[in-house]
């Protein structure tokens, strides 16, 4: 299981914490005696009674599937953009004119993490229409 394929543990929680529960194939999980955190398939891990998933892991797919195409911005739609920046940080973001920016996403070297932080942005502007 390459761990790039899947949100990190940090973005995983922030993803908790903003209450978006998504049903995901793989989870962050821990033994009840350990204090290491593993990533695994959830089929794997829930099989054995002495692990605990705790935090859900999306794929990048996953999170892909819930981001809007566009997003209302002054009465126009603006479509969604994810690249990779020169450093190799992966920025996703909603642009107005091809180039201006709407949302400040932190950039993330994690593209799965860079789509989480547009998500939790977006389920939070969307709250307030």
């Amino acid at each position: 299981m390459n761990p790039n394929n899947y949100a990190s543990l940090e973005a995983s929680n922030r993803l908790v914490k903003a209450g978006i529960v998504l049903v995901t194939e793989a989870g962050w999980w821990r033994r009840n005696s350990w204090q290491r955190w593993s990533l695994g398939y959830r089929g794997l891990v829930e099989d054995d009674p002495r692990n605990i998933i705790i935090i859900p892991a999306p794929g990048m797919a996953e999170v892909w599937r819930e981001l809007p195409a566009t997003v209302p911005d002054r009465g126009l739609y603006v479509p969604m953009k994810l690249r990779k920046a020169g450093d190799g940080k992966t920025w996703g973001s909603y642009f107005r004119d091809g180039s201006q920016i709407i949302d400040s996403i932190k950039a993330d070297t994690n593209p799965t993490d860079a789509l989480i932080d547009l998500l939790i942005w977006v389920r939070k502007e969307a709250s307030h229409d």
